[in-house]
């Protein structure tokens, strides 16, 4: 089903490499968004968005996951900062299949090395000012 805002791509189940490059900067956030209809997931998990500083080459920034309920036929969402889908923080598994959900990414450059924040917002209200809470937030550090 097509939404009929903007331009869209169909995934394959895994490998997907769907990016947005952004000039390098060494301050502020970053923002992504992007419009998600679901139709099947795995239960392993696996990224299929993510930004990158101009030019990306293997460096991936706010990695956006996809795993499946092992109980259910739900879905959540996760965020990595920069790792793979072991160190992806992950939403509760309250998403539907074939629905229609928009993701906002913001991704904070924070001084220092390997201290950056990536984050996700599902389904912000729309014209509304940056939500302080409900983001799910990934630093890519044990927890």
């Amino acid at each position: 089903m097509k939404s009929g805002i903007c331009a869209e791509v169909t995934l394959a189940a895994s490998g997907q490499d769907v990016n947005k490059t952004f000039t390098q900067q060494s301050t502020g956030s970053v923002y992504a968004s992007c419009i998600v209809n679901v139709t099947s997931v795995q239960a392993t998990g696996d990224y299929f968005f993510h930004l990158g500083a101009s030019t990306i080459g293997t460096t991936y920034h706010g990695r956006v996951f996809i795993k499946k309920d092992p109980s259910s036929a739900n879905f959540a969402f996760g965020i990595s900062r920069a790792g793979a889908v072991g160190t992806a923080i992950f939403t509760p598994y309250i998403y539907a299949l074939n629905t229609t959900y928009l993701i906002v990414l913001k991704y904070t450059i924070v001084a220092g090395t390997t201290n950056d924040i990536a984050a996700i917002y599902i389904n912000p209200i729309l014209n509304n000012v940056e939500p302080v809470t409900g983001w799910t937030t990934s630093t890519d550090t044990p927890t």
